[in-house]
Parts: structure tokens; C-alpha cells; sequence
């Protein structure tokens, strides 16, 4: 085959572009700020632990382990119906999946520690997220309720509370 060398740098510069595009927007808190790292998360690539330390979107992560938690509970993926895997991870900064974030804070009727700044933005602005919402429990709308109150709570400035509160509204007009 003859490949012409200027198409073939065209074809992969566009996808570069596209594949950082990307990258930017799954870096992005649900503030609309840069996303913090989930201090403590592990840096590789094992379920629950982010990227780089990170709970960035990832399309492919089947699990969606968006949810930055300051520490995990005990028996927090046994309470959630995942086995008990967290007992090892016990009070330590974890990404979790936004299903098992819904499903604890619905039928645990606790809270988690979740740190808002290292939250990936996808969690409240996408269908992606919106299914794994609604996979932990059919109550998901008390699940995004209860992440949104807290997120407000920890807003770092007033532009941050304002951009939560217009993704968090969008969802209640959904309803």
C-alpha cells in the first residue's frame, strides 16, 4: 500500500487533538475546575484506585470509579454486594464506583467521606453516569441529592457552588 506521508501526519495529528480534547475534559471536577487527585488512591490501574492517583472519567472503566472517598468505611464493598476486597483499604482515599456511592448512601443511611474536588465532573453530566447511578439503587435521585448537598457544602469559592448548582438543578428538572 502507498500511504502519502502528509495525509498520514494529518490523520494522526487530528487524533492526537482528539485524544487530547479528551483527556482535558476527564480532568475536570464538578466544580468545572481542575480535578484533584484522590490523595492516597494508588497509582495504577486497579479497580477503584483512578489513574494516577486520579478518579478521572475513563470510558473504558465498566465500573465508573469517579467517586472520591477521603476514607472507606468498614465492610464498605462487602455492604455494597462487591465481596469483601475495601477490608485491606479501610480509612483509606479510594475511588469508588458512583453505583456502590448511590447504593451506600441509600441503604447504608450513612454518609461517606467524599471529597468534592476530586470528583470527576462526568459523575453529574452524563448519561454514562446517570446509568451507573441508577444500577445502585432505584432511589439514584437521593444518591445525586445527597452528593450534590455535599458538594455545595464544600464548594472552595462562590463561581464553584454556582456551576455545581446549575449541573445539580439539571438533574432535578430531569425528574
Amino acid at each position: 500500500f502507498f500511504f502519502d506521508a502528509a495525509m498520514v501526519f494529518f490523520f494522526v495529528s487530528i487524533l492526537a487533538l482528539l485524544a487530547l480534547g479528551c483527556h482535558a475534559d476527564s480532568h475536570t471536577n464538578i466544580y468545572g475546575e481542575a480535578l484533584a487527585k484522590c490523595e492516597g488512591a494508588h497509582a495504577n490501574n486497579m479497580a477503584g484506585s483512578g489513574e494516577y492517583g486520579a478518579c478521572t472519567f475513563r470510558s473504558y472503566d465498566r465500573g465508573a470509579h469517579q467517586v472520591c472517598v477521603g476514607a472507606l468505611p468498614a465492610d464498605f464493598s462487602y455492604n455494597t454486594g462487591q465481596g469483601r476486597w475495601s477490608d485491606e483499604f479501610e480509612g483509606k482515599n479510594w475511588c469508588i464506583c458512583i453505583w456502590a456511592y448511590a447504593n451506600w448512601v441509600t441503604n447504608q443511611h450513612t454518609d461517606l467521606q467524599i471529597k468534592c474536588d476530586a470528583i470527576s465532573s462526568s459523575v453529574l453530566d452524563s448519561d454514562f453516569a446517570a446509568s451507573h447511578f441508577r444500577m445502585g439503587t432505584r432511589n439514584y435521585l437521593d444518591a445525586v441529592r445527597n452528593m450534590c448537598a455535599t458538594c455545595e457544602a464544600q464548594a472552595p469559592t462562590d463561581k464553584a457552588r454556582k456551576e455545581l448548582e446549575k449541573t445539580c438543578a439539571k438533574w432535578e428538572a430531569t425528574q
